[in-house]
C-alpha cells in the first residue's frame, strides 16, 4: 500500500500520520527553507535536517512524520510504502 501526503512546515511542529505502519518513507523538501524531520516523535532543530530541494529515504517502521523549521516555512511531499 502507498500513501502520499503534503505537509506544510513552520516554526511550530507539524505532523502527518499514515493509516498504517509504513516500511519505507520518502520525503522531499519542495520548499525553499531548511527543515528538521523526525519519525513517530516530535521534531526539533536537533532532528534530521532536510535542506530545500533535498530528499530523505528511510527504511524503518514509521506511523507518523513530524517536521519543524528554525524560521520561515517550507513544504514536504511524503510517500509511505507499507504492507497491504
Amino acid at each position: 500500500v502507498f500513501e502520499q501526503e503534503t505537509l506544510s512546515v513552520s516554526t511550530s511542529t507539524a505532523s502527518v500520520s499514515f493509516s498504517q505502519e509504513m516500511d519505507t518513507v520518502l520525503i522531499k523538501n519542495i520548499g525553499s527553507t531548511l527543515c528538521y524531520v523526525n519519525f513517530d516523535a516530535a521534531a526539533t532543530t536537533n532532528s534530521w535536517d532536510l535542506a530545500a530541494g533535498d530528499t530523505l529515504s528511510i527504511d524503518t517502521n514509521v506511523t507518523a512524520v513530524h517536521a519543524i523549521t528554525a524560521s520561515g516555512t517550507t513544504t514536504l511531499r511524503i510517500i509511505g510504502q507499507g504492507k497491504s
